[in-house]
This record gives structure tokens, C-alpha cells and sequence, in this order.
């Protein structure tokens, strides 16, 4: 009896490895820029995983909240669900809408989920999370609750704000909380790990660095623990690089350096930079052209808008192409040549033409010929 009991839980065991669901990631959502798409997904289209955790860290006025935001605009223009706990109370709708987000968009919710009697969850926008156990049983719980199927993207911002209940309720002069957030927020990350994968949501936290003072190397260190640090697929640093200038000498935007510190989903280590411009955006075109520019030319010239740049552009149609040669358009002047011109002429042709994506598709086809490893042969297990 014993010995058919242990052959039939052999076999439930069997049979339950076979049809278990991996948590493949299947699904992505644009930064809004095509260089970091790249370094993350390594795929086109691609970006950050849906699905996945993902930590964005660095200093202050490094674009972590940018990134964040014109994200949320590309998943709600893609039909996806947009969530933003914003713990800082920082967000400007009219600022935002210069960085893609829509915040009167219908499937863009600012808030966190409360019980809105009969034990339905509703959101009520305005409200944000106060603590941390707030932030991840009822804004986290509520999103990962609803009865939808549309992959969801959440964004905190930013996580290491928010304290404790048992911070709240003791005086200040009271010390010692820190071991207890850390824990705090690597139990909400550990306990709702699984659902964010099993019901396709993107968690992007936003997370602020210090200065590492206990160190004797000094350098930079994230609050609150190493929680997100191990429960997070992607960890992307950003770092401010250099000033935008206009022609009066004015700082009209930055230039933010990023490096992909953590990868599960793609390989690692890959970095490069982008340009905003405060009154634009995510300038994704000079960011393009600054990619090739830096390929040809080398790291300082790439961020010279004088700096010439070289893509093969058909004569007939106008439009960018992969290579020299014919051209889709079937025109008979010759197909595509490669011209010259200096990234600032290129960028208003490459506006008033529509040419975007033909710029996108030639950025791919350089950047996997620059990442592209030695070749071997197929391993045999």
C-alpha cells in the first residue's frame, strides 16, 4: 500500500512539473529612449520587462523621475495601465504632459486602491500611501487585485520616502528603525514578488542615493536596505553627465549617463547616455544620432550638435534605410546613398520628413553589429 502511495506521488509530482508556467517575459514597455531600450531588452521593440521588477537609482536631478514618467506615457499609448504611488507629492500634470504623460487618461491612476465597501477596490485618486505597509497591502495588493488582463505599469516614487507604521506611532528621538524598514520593504517585496510576475505588472521604483558615509572609499549607497536590490531584475544607475547650452549660454537641459547595473532578462553591464531638453523631453533623435556619432567619431565629439553624422538616405523618397541600394520605394534615381550632414541638420530633416523610425532601425542595426560577441559554436549539454 505504502509502496503504490509513493509511485502515485511520484507520478502527481511528474505530472505537475509538466505543466508548470514559467514566468517568461513576453511583453515590454518603451523608456522612451531607444538607446536604453536597447541596453535593457536587447531586443527591438523592447525596453523594461513586463512582469518584472525594476529599480532605477541614482543622484539627485539624474532623470529618475523623467524616465519613470515618459515611461508611463508609452505604456498608457500602448494600452496598458499606468500606476503611480507618488510618496514625494511631486508630480506637476503640466510638467508631466511634456514628458508623454497624459494624467486625464482613463487607464492612468494616481492614488492608491481602498476598500470601497463590500469588499470591492476602487481607487480614489489623490490619496498616496502614507507607510510602507499602506503602500504595498493596499496600493500594491489593490493593483494586482483588479479583474483586468492589460499588463499593468506601476511606478514608486520613490520607495525609501515612506516610513514605517512604528515610525509614526513613536517619537523622533527614538532611534533605531532602520533594520525594521529594511525588513519592512524586503517583506513587501518577497510577498508580492510572485503575483507581480503571474499577473504582468512592471514595478519601476524610483530610489535615491547617498553618500556612503560609513565607507572609508566613500562613494554612493542606496536607503533602506538591500531588499530591492535583490528582488530586482533590471537595476539601472543614472548619473548627470553634462549641461545643455543654448547659444546664449544658457542651461537649457542635461545629458544623463546610465548603466544597466543588474540584468536577468538580457545581458548586463551595458551603458550609454541621452539627452533632455526641460521644455522638450526625452530628446530620443539627438540621443539617436549622438549613439552613431560616438561609434565614428568617439565619446567627446558625440555630444557636439556640429559633430557629422553619416546615414544612408534614399534619393527618390528620402527616406532613411538599413543600408546603400535599393530602396522600397522602387524609384529610379539610384535608391540609397550615404550622406553626411551634422546632427543639427539632421534632426529637423529627420522631424519634417517622418523619419523616425527609419533612424530607429538603422540605431539597431548598428548597435547589434557593436554588441555583436565572437562567434562559437553551439554548446552541446
Amino acid at each position: 500500500m505504502s509502496e503504490k502511495l509513493t509511485v502515485d506521488e511520484i507520478k502527481d509530482a511528474a505530472d505537475a512539473v509538466n505543466i508548470i508556467d514559467l514566468p517568461e517575459v513576453t511583453d515590454w514597455c518603451s523608456s522612451g529612449c531607444l538607446v536604453l531600450d536597447l541596453a535593457v531588452s536587447n531586443r527591438y521593440p523592447g525596453g523594461f520587462p513586463i512582469g518584472r521588477i525594476v529599480q532605477a537609482y541614482g543622484g539627485a536631478s539624474t532623470a529618475k523621475t523623467v524616465i519613470a514618467t515618459t515611461a508611463m506615457g508609452y505604456a498608457l499609448r500602448s494600452g496598458k495601465h499606468a500606476f503611480l504611488a507618488d510618496v514625494e507629492h511631486t508630480l506637476d500634470p503640466t510638467f508631466a504632459k511634456i514628458y508623454g504623460l497624459d494624467c486625464q487618461h482613463a487607464n492612468f491612476y494616481y492614488g492608491y486602491a481602498a476598500d470601497g465597501g463590500k469588499g470591492e477596490k476602487k481607487y480614489k485618486k489623490g490619496d498616496q500611501p502614507i507607510t510602507l505597509e499602506e503602500l504595498f497591502d493596499q496600493w500594491l495588493g489593490g493593483i494586482l487585485g483588479l479583474p483586468t488582463r492589460k499588463p499593468k505599469f506601476g511606478v514608486i516614487d520613490t520607495l525609501t520616502v515612506l516610513p514605517a507604521v512604528i515610525e509614526i506611532e513613536k517619537g523622533m528621538d527614538e532611534k533605531g528603525f532602520g533594520a525594521y524598514r529594511a525588513k519592512q520593504i524586503s517583506l513587501g517585496l518577497r510577498k508580492y514578488l510572485h503575483e507581480i510576475a503571474r499577473k504582468g505588472m512592471t514595478l519601476l521604483i524610483v530610489d535615491q542615493t547617498r553618500d556612503d558615509v560609513g565607507s572609508p572609499f566613500g562613494g554612493e549607497t542606496t536607503t533602506g536596505g538591500r531588499g530591492l536590490e535583490f528582488y530586482s531584475s533590471v537595476r539601472l544607475y543614472l548619473k548627470h553627465d553634462k549641461k545643455v547650452t543654448n547659444s546664449s549660454g544658457r542651461e537649457i537641459g542635461i545629458w544623463v549617463k546610465f548603466k544597466i547595473a543588474k540584468n536577468k532578462v538580457a545581458p548586463p553591464f551595458r551603458s550609454g547616455k541621452f539627452k533632455i531638453l526641460f521644455d522638450y523631453g526625452l530628446d530620443d533623435i539627438t540621443t539617436n544620432l549622438s549613439f552613431l556619432a560616438e561609434i565614428e567619431k568617439g565619446i567627446e565629439d558625440s555630444y557636439k550638435m556640429t559633430t557629422a553624422v553619416k546615414l544612408p538616405v534614399c534619393v527618390d523618397c528620402g527616406a532613411i534605410c538599413l543600408q546603400e541600394g535599393p530602396c522600397t520605394c522602387q524609384g529610379k534615381g539610384g535608391g540609397a546613398v550615404t550622406i553626411s550632414k551634422r546632427m543639427m541638420e539632421w534632426v529637423p530633416y529627420i522631424e519634417e520628413k517622418s523619419q523616425e523610425e527609419g533612424l530607429r532601425q538603422y540605431v539597431v542595426k548598428v548597435w547589434e553589429k557593436v554588441y555583436r560577441a565572437e562567434p562559437r559554436k553551439t554548446r552541446v549539454f
